[in-house]
């Protein structure tokens, strides 16, 4: 027998190491697996073992964050099918792919995954441990892929998928980066005018003996309900944000929020035309793989993350199971376009559903990037004219009191 030296994860997270003694590496890694330990290193005395883990070393070579990022995981993906694609073992694959991402969670997975694969797992089965970090349905696209002998290729569309909805995500938060400090930066002044501004007029006034005009009345009422309640009033504010918070993660609650986030005008139609590009480019892929219309539709959905576009996909799965076509159920629903209803119901009769999937795809993707630009040039000027309005009303309401001073004065 011989001594293999090992670095692991126990079950509470924690790093050990040690020595087994084994025939061969393979029955070391059952008896660590048998353990329930995570393998980071396995080797001899004085050399490193390339497929029982990673050579020893290699993981203090890349300094890893704590999250995984979509660009993480396209990263893994693109890798992936390049390296499947080169004919490169998956065993190697992952082992190379592994020494170089910058995810910790997405290594300790891949380390695990590659010692499953090593000891006989498919790798679709090996990731199903790791459910936060690889949804269903990318796990399902994985198990058809090694099922159809396309894994290579599944695991390439699979990256350009992920790319697209980030590329979408970056879009959005680009652009509500201006209307956001905006809007911060106006919450900010309004609030010292309130507290420290309007205070000081009222001095002013009230040294004056005037009677104060109604514009102004209703300015100094809140400027001291502001200054008598501010800390309640931000208690308040915290504690409705933990509420809405905790709702959102009841699934009815979070239903009727996600049908109403899609009647919001411009924000909606963005919202709509991400979640299309996500479901068509998965059912698209699932489909040219040979997965069938029910097991697609069922899996595609989850790419989208609303849960009420999840919902009525569901209800369109099983009338389509009674034996109607997808299109002439899609019609039910006049939240998805006609676009889409009509490309389909052309690909189910000529036989191109497939092709025609990928049509719809490349259309939504060019519509949701105009949507995105649209929604930028418009959200842009309504945010300044709305707090410049509100500044007006208040600098108005001030100088009021002083123009009848000045009338009276006169």
């Amino acid at each position: 027998m011989v001594e293999f030296f090992y670095i692991v994860k126990n079950s509470r997270g924690k790093k050990e190491k040690g020595s087994i003694l084994a025939n061969d590496e393979t029955e070391a890694v059952r008896l660590l697996q048998k353990e329930k330990y995570v393998i980071l290193d396995l080797y001899l005395k004085n050399k490193s073992l390339s497929k029982a883990g990673l050579s020893r070393g290699a993981t203090q070579k890349v300094r890893r964050k704590k999250t995984v990022s979509l660009d993480d995981m396209r990263w893994f993906f693109d890798q992936m099918g390049t390296l499947l694609e080169a004919s490169v073992d998956i065993i190697r694959a992952l082992e190379m792919v592994a020494m170089h991402v910058k995810s910790e969670p997405l290594f300790l997975a891949l380390i695990s995954m590659k010692t499953d694969v090593f000891a006989g797992v498919s790798l679709a089965d090996a990731m199903h441990k790791f459910p936060k970090i690889f949804p269903l349905y990318m796990r399902s696209l994985v198990f058809i892929g090694e099922q159809s002998g396309d894994l290579a290729k599944v695991m390439s569309q699979i990256s350009i998928n992920i790319e697209k909805s980030d590329s979408f995500r970056k879009k959005m938060v680009k652009s509500m980066i201006y209307p956001i400090v905006l809007i911060s930066f106006s919450i900010f002044a309004i609030s010292v005018f309130l507290l420290k501004v309007i205070p000081t007029f009222v001095n002013i006034f009230n040294s004056f003996d005037i009677e104060m005009p109604y514009l102004t009345s209703i300015i100094i009422k809140m400027s001291d309900i502001l200054r008598s309640y501010i800390l309640y009033i931000i208690l308040v504010v915290f504690l409705l944000f933990i509420y809405i918070k905790k709702i959102v993660r009841v699934p009815k609650h979070r239903l009727k929020i996600d049908e109403l986030v899609l009647q919001i005008p411009v924000l909606g139609e963005l919202l709509l035309y991400s979640s299309l590009v996500a479901f068509v480019s998965s059912l698209h892929l699932m489909l040219s793989s040979g997965t069938t219309m029910l097991e697609s539709l069922t899996l595609s959905r989850l790419s989208m993350k609303n849960l009420y576009l999840q919902m009525l996909i569901d209800k369109v799965r099983d009338r389509v199971k009674e034996g109607n076509s997808v299109s002439s159920r899609l019609k039910d629903f006049p939240i998805f376009p006609e676009f889409i209803v009509q490309m389909i119901s052309i690909g189910e009769e000529s036989g191109r559903l497939v092709d025609m999937l990928s049509e719809i795809s490349k259309y939504y993707t060019k519509s949701l990037s105009d949507s995105i630009e649209r929604f930028t040039v418009l959200i842009e000027p309504l945010i300044i004219v709305f707090v410049g309005g509100i500044i007006g009303v208040l600098v108005i309401g001030m100088f009021l009191p002083i123009f009848q001073l000045t009338n009276i004065a006169g």
